[in-house]
């Protein structure tokens, strides 16, 4: 089916996932509330790291190659800790535990659906994509 299609697809699943765990409260049980969508989040993860990688090296010379997968592995690790970053200060900004847990959650679940809304417009619509 295709890179971008496996990346869309893994995107909207940890969105979904990330939604689902925004909605956990104080009460809320560990199989339906945190389990599950923790299950979702971490299949749309290991989903779309392999697609990310593989569009970050995709035409690209082979003398090239080493630099350009050392830079997709650098664009990961810096993508996640400047999201984490983001979440931090949406946390920071309210009182509630409950509260700062599910708005953090919720602002995951915007950026992912960002990513997707990127990766459906310039690598799904891509003819080489």
């Amino acid at each position: 089916i295709g890179n971008g299609a496996v990346l869309a697809q893994a995107l909207l699943l940890g969105g979904i996932g990330m939604i689902w765990l925004a909605q956990a409260g104080a009460d809320t049980r560990f199989l339906e509330g945190i389990a599950g969508p923790m299950v979702l989040v971490g299949l749309g993860n290991g989903a779309a790291l392999g697609p990310l990688t593989i569009s970050g090296v995709a035409r690209v010379s082979n003398n090239d190659a080493g630099a350009a997968s050392g830079l997709v592995n650098v664009a990961h690790q810096l993508g996640g800790t400047l999201g984490l970053s983001l979440l931090v200060v949406v946390f920071a900004a309210h009182q509630l535990l409950a509260h700062q847990i599910s708005v953090a959650l919720t602002g995951s679940a915007i950026m992912l659906g960002l990513a997707l809304l990127v990766t459906l417009l310039f690598i799904v619509r891509s003819p080489k994509g």
